[in-house]
């Protein structure tokens, strides 16, 4: 454009200069009569420098400063390549580490030769790159492959570490360029694998749980702890069994809980010993121990436990496992109070521990149970779920299942059927069907229904296949496939769904029809019933008219497609039996086809 008023092409121009924005020019202009536009039929560039190019027209390139290009790689060859299909590099320019591809975009310097009028770059880097660490392969399609979804890759241009071949899910650090590839707009240029184990922080922490509750030292603890499900309110008492299976006598120093459960709904008592002790008691922690080993996964922890207690084998001391009472005022630390040893435990002797769980704060509650032995502890996991009265007059009654075909003998309810209003045909084109119903027989029906062997409604399909059982065996045959396909149509059944407006009619989502879930092909018919009121339901009868991906559009009831307000609905797909009826159509008349004829042809004599 000229002024913005005038516009020109490139063949306009004299002498093929390239022109510049803000350069001045000379034109000559016509007008377009038919749309009132001016349009330059010859461009000439003012210059001042006619001396300057005369003299420098002898040389490669022209004098001119270096120009900067932003483009896109459009073209690669072997050693170089086009950018936006007019500006040639070469591999050289390119800067080190760098190989274009394809669609990548950079940003260049280069020059114009008078004598060609052709423009090479002098350099060529990417136009934007980034590093992205510790990111997922995504996808992996023979050669090429996606990093989460947004940064394409080829094993072609990609440099990877001696050895390493890309696979899915694997963590990456990468080095990307933008990039025009399909619809993705990075590429990734190199790739180095990340070891998981540097990824997952908690990973060490992971077997001390494990290692808290495993059974030690020839003694076996109940692990079933789990209280189940209590009303507010509500008390329940497990007892949990200690047994010495080793060959010497273990000493039991004391029972301690973490702390966990700031509501203090967990309580114990050691049986025998008529003592109870609740609330939350402190463990002795030397300074520098790692105290997070057991609460890794709360993200308070208010009771922390040496990590070293943990192993087997290690001594603890039995102030270092004490079971006190809370007696902690404002700006005074915990006193903790030396237990009462729990006692010796002979081999093959056991004792046992009464946990009480009084329900008290609604909700999923977990507890940790701590068993101070001399030289390891043992723990384990005090489990309930608290419900309150509200929320179990809301619980859930059953669980979740997809809803069932109504058997046929369920009551129905009265209902009253709409269908399309009916259609006057041209007088003149009133053509008979001459394809019955060939209705399926109810017993047939009832055999697949009830699992019924089919021989006893059909025993011609134990029979070898003949001129006389011909018509019945494939009859029967097609109904059983027309009966399998009713039943495979009804698990497609939608209940409560909304139709939307297209126009004057009304369109039905159906997920899953583009890949033929269930199968709707034009003038299928389908039923919309509504929502049962006082025991009474309409059904609408409606005619599918065209299928566009999941989208179909129906003709239904002129009053009902006025009257329909967004209602929810329930969709109802019956099985055409149109194919199947010209199949049985076809079996009557094999008999006029009668047996194939063998003709034994014999030569001249």
């Amino acid at each position: 454009m000229i002024d913005d008023l005038i516009y020109f092409s490139n063949d306009a121009v004299t002498s093929k200069v390239l022109l510049n924005v803000g350069q001045e020019v000379i034109a000559v202009v016509e007008e377009n009569k038919v749309s009132n536009g001016l349009k330059a039929i010859r461009v000439e560039a003012v210059s001042d420098k006619w001396e300057d190019d005369n003299r420098n027209s002898s040389k490669g390139l022209s004098d001119s400063s270096p120009r900067v290009l932003i483009g896109c790689v459009t073209s690669m060859l072997e050693g170089a390549g086009y950018i936006s299909q007019t500006t040639y590099f070469s591999l050289e320019s390119v800067c080190e580490g760098f190989h274009p591809c394809k669609g990548d975009w950079v940003e260049a310097e280069y020059w114009i030769r008078p004598g060609t009028w052709s423009s090479e770059a002098i350099s060529v880097k990417p136009l934007r790159y980034k590093r992205v660490d510790k990111v997922c392969i995504s996808s992996l399609c023979g050669r090429n492959g996606v990093i989460e979804d947004s940064i394409f890759f080829s094993l072609d241009s990609l440099k990877l570490p001696e050895g390493y071949t890309p696979r899915r899910h694997d963590i990456v650090n990468a080095v990307v360029v933008e990039s025009s590839q399909s619809c993705y707009i990075w590429r990734a240029l190199c790739m180095t694998p990340v070891k998981r184990e540097a990824i997952i922080g908690e990973a060490p922490q992971e077997p001390y749980g494990a290692l808290l509750l495993k059974n030690k030292g020839d003694v076996e603890v109940t692990r079933t702890t789990s209280f189940g499900t209590l009303k507010e309110g509500e008390s329940k008492a497990v007892v949990i069994w200690i047994e010495n299976k080793g060959e010497i006598s273990q000493d039991l120093v004391s029972c301690r809980l973490a702390g966990w459960d700031k509501a203090h709904q967990f309580r114990f008592e050691a049986q025998g010993r008529g003592q109870a002790c609740a609330g939350v008691a402190a463990v002795a922690v030397s300074e520098g121990e790692n105290v997070n080993s057991l609460n890794h996964h709360r993200e308070d922890k208010p009771d922390p436990i040496p990590e070293s207690s943990l192993e087997n084998n290690t001594e603890i001391s039995p102030d270092g496992c004490a079971c006190t009472e809370e007696s902690r005022e404002k700006g005074d630390t915990a006193e903790k109070q030396e237990p009462e040893p729990g006692g010796l435990i002979p081999p093959g002797e056991k004792t046992s521990i009464v946990v009480t769980c009084n329900a008290k704060n609604p909700g999923r509650c977990k507890e940790l149970l701590l068993l101070c032995f001399s030289n390891f502890l043992i723990g384990r996991h005090l489990e309930v779920n608290v419900v309150s009265s509200e929320e179990a007059l809301i619980a859930v009654r059953e669980p979740f299942s997809w809803k069932k075909p109504k058997s046929s003998q369920t009551i129905v309810s009265a209902k009253t059927t709409v269908v399309v209003t009916t259609q006057k045909r041209n007088s003149r084109r009133q053509l008979p069907s001459f394809l019955p119903q060939y209705p399926i027989p109810d017993r047939l029906k009832k055999c697949v229904e009830q699992k019924i062997d089919i021989l006893t409604f059909q025993p011609l399909l134990a029979e070898l296949l003949n001129m006389s059982n011909y018509k019945e065996k494939f009859s029967t045959l097609l109904w059983l496939e027309e009966i399998h396909a009713e039943i495979e149509l009804k698990e497609y059944n939608m209940s409560g769904v909304v139709l939307k407006r297209k126009g004057e009619l009304l369109v039905l989502e159906v997920p899953g029809l583009a890949e033929s879930r269930p199968s709707l092909y034009a003038g299928d018919k389908l039923i919309l019933k509504s929502q049962e009121y006082n025991g009474h339901v309409i059904e609408y009868i409606g005619y599918v008219m065209e299928i566009h991906e999941e989208d179909v559009t129906l003709k239904l009831n002129p009053g009902f497609e006025q009257m329909y307000n967004f209602e929810p609905m329930d969709v109802e797909f019956t099985y055409n039996r149109t194919t199947s009826r010209r199949c049985h159509y076809a079996l009557e008349q094999v008999i006029h086809l009668g047996v194939k004829e063998q003709e034994n042809s014999e030569g001249p004599n």
